[in-house]
């Protein structure tokens, strides 16, 4: 096997299914506990924005988009470059 095909098995694969499912590909990589990370910012990220809603008025829709879209494409860069986890041998 190819030094590039082992690349693109161990970091294309979980950041194409992180494109599809915010996550998914931490927790395909062993990062469970990023992952379920990832999710809750996603959550209270969301809720802050429109809890604050009155603040910012039409603006939450931009804000909302933004955040969004920035976590989005964080946690595909991250599913992509991260380190897989070792399972640890007893």
């Amino acid at each position: 096997m190819t030094n590039k095909k082992v690349k693109s098995e161990k970091y294309g694969v979980p950041a194409l299914l992180s494109f599809f499912i915010p996550a998914l590909g931490q927790f395909v990589k062993g990062q469970v506990k990023w992952g379920l990370t990832i999710w809750l910012w996603f959550i209270l990220g969301n809720v802050l924005i429109i809890a604050l809603s009155g603040v910012f008025g039409w603006f939450t829709i931009l804000l909302i988009l933004g955040f969004n879209l920035f976590m989005w494409i964080y946690q595909i860069y991250d599913a992509y470059n991260a380190p897989q986890e070792k399972k640890e041998e007893n």
